[in-house]
């Protein structure tokens, strides 16, 4: 969040499209959805790759999409940490 935070002039200026990897397991104590809910509010639309397709950022479930279960978690074919946000 920090990165984003400090970057927040530009977000609001020149609204970059931002392509990015985010988990839970490296935001703690914060989460997906503070970043998710960040963004929105500077009026971008999220979405995330989940199987070789772009979904709406609505559809993430981060007990669903990262999901922590057994070793190499992250392997699974349902983990998604990719996420494209862009200003419409």
């Amino acid at each position: 969040m920090g990165l984003l935070r400090g970057a927040e002039r530009i977000l609001r200026r020149q609204a970059p499209l931002l392509v990015f990897e985010c988990e839970n397991r490296h935001l703690a104590p914060g989460s997906v959805e503070e970043v998710f809910s960040y963004l929105a509010g500077l009026g971008y639309v999220g979405s995330f790759i989940c199987r070789n397709q772009v979904l709406p950022i609505s559809q993430f479930d981060p007990a669903i999409h990262q999901r922590q279960h057994g070793p190499y978690f992250w392997k699974s074919k349902d983990y998604c940490n990719n996420f494209i946000f862009r200003k419409p």
